[in-house]
């Protein structure tokens, strides 16, 4: 995942990468290890932060592929929600 591999560099420019899971945190630790994910992974299966930030796919109990850049000073400055997770934006889109 090309994310991952950008977390150290965003990280060297105060940047912090996460990401949303519906699922539980056994689940989600489970999938990060499976795909080599190494962001931080956020389990919300109660689709708190997921309904939050209005990224819930219609009708079901899952986020859509989004990415959001959430600054402390103006809250939401980049958004793109996705059809499926190969089009959402990475690099130096974001």
């Amino acid at each position: 995942m090309e994310l991952s591999a950008l977390e150290e560099r965003f990280n060297e420019e105060g940047i912090a990468v996460l990401g949303i899971s519906a699922d539980d945190r056994e689940d989600t630790v489970e999938f990060a290890k499976d795909k080599g994910i190494r962001v931080t992974l956020i389990p919300d299966e109660e689709l708190k932060i997921i309904d939050l930030y209005g990224v819930r796919h219609e009708g079901k109990d899952i986020s859509a592929p989004a990415t959001l850049v959430i600054t402390r000073e103006e809250g939401i400055v980049f958004s793109h929600f996705g059809e499926t997770m190969r089009d959402l934006p990475y690099g130096e889109t974001v």
